[in-house]
């Protein structure tokens, strides 16, 4: 998602990519540069484990030979949307609901927009912990459901 190239937050960064699970567990990695996407890939495998479906944008850096080759090697099927269909998706849903969070947010505090990278960790830290009304979650927060391990 690009934010904006005038709009670089404290922290240097122009851009984010946000990852949804199926249970609406959001990831938030930013970015300086567009293509630093592998790299927010691995760090989302990292942190929260491989996928077994990837769905991504048909932009560049989504669908490089990088990218394919490591969702190869993760286990990870990689499915390319068709070209303007992407608001069909579930993940451009929260992501809307998120950059609409923010704006909120950084209006209602009159906080500086190069804080936008902290409002929406912050935000989507929220939402992760917030029970909604889900049939896959079971009663649980899309956090407990991701991160918590069953003993």
């Amino acid at each position: 998602m690009v934010i904006s190239e005038k709009y670089k937050s404290s922290r240097q960064y122009r851009y984010v990519q946000v990852f949804v699970s199926d249970t609406g567990f959001i990831y938030v990695h930013f970015m300086r540069h567009q293509r630093d996407y592998p790299q927010a890939l691995r760090a989302f495998s990292k942190e929260v484990g491989a996928p077994d479906i990837l769905v991504c944008d048909p932009h560049p850096s989504q669908t490089s030979q990088d990218v394919r080759k490591y969702c190869n090697q993760i286990g990870t099927t990689l499915r390319v949307l068709e070209a303007r269909t992407q608001w069909a998706d579930k993940a451009e849903l929260y992501i809307g609901i998120l950059k609409d969070a923010v704006r909120r947010d950084l209006r209602a505090s009159g906080a500086p927009i190069i804080l936008w990278d902290y409002c929406m960790e912050r935000r989507a830290a929220i939402y992760n912990v917030t029970v909604r009304d889900d049939l896959k979650l079971g009663g649980q927060t899309a956090y407990a459901r991701t991160r918590v391990r069953k003993k």
